[in-house]
């Protein structure tokens, strides 16, 4: 990933080099992180240590760092996953389902169930599936 850097991320890496306690004050409050009060290493090696491709990560406090972003991402990551599933399994068996009995169906209309992320919408399309007459029933509310 690369960052695009402006005159205020130089303005701000140069406070750092100049303030290397402002810096760590700033990580202990945004982060959380317990730091010692002397900077764990010199902010000009800050960009070195983040953009290496060397792992795992050496330094405790970038480890740290990693690994706590990394939980976040899970917890976050786990539930949206299971979601995405569940609705392409869901877009999956209407589709099944047209199959089996013997609907040829379009790629615009095969686009619009496996786009959709509704799972109760998806639930309702396959119900509709199962006895639907034409393709346009499964879309249309019974009337």
């Amino acid at each position: 990933m690369s960052v695009m850097q402006s005159s205020q991320h130089d303005g701000l890496v140069k406070t750092f080099i100049d303030r290397p306690q402002l810096a760590v004050e700033i990580l202990r409050d945004l982060m959380g992180v317990d730091l010692p009060d002397t900077p764990l290493i010199h902010v000009t090696s800050m960009k070195e240590i983040m953009t290496s491709t060397d792992w795992p990560i050496q330094d405790p406090f970038f480890r740290h760092l990693h690994d706590r972003g990394l939980e976040a991402g899970l917890v976050e990551g786990e539930p949206k996953g299971r979601a995405e599933g569940k609705a392409e399994e869901a877009a999956r068996s209407v589709l099944l389902v047209l199959a089996a009995r013997g609907f040829d169906v379009p790629d615009d209309t095969r686009a619009r169930i496996t786009t959709c992320t509704d799972l109760t919408q998806l639930e309702t399309w396959l119900t509709r599936a199962a006895t639907a007459q034409t393709l346009q029933n499964l879309f249309n509310e019974p009337g």
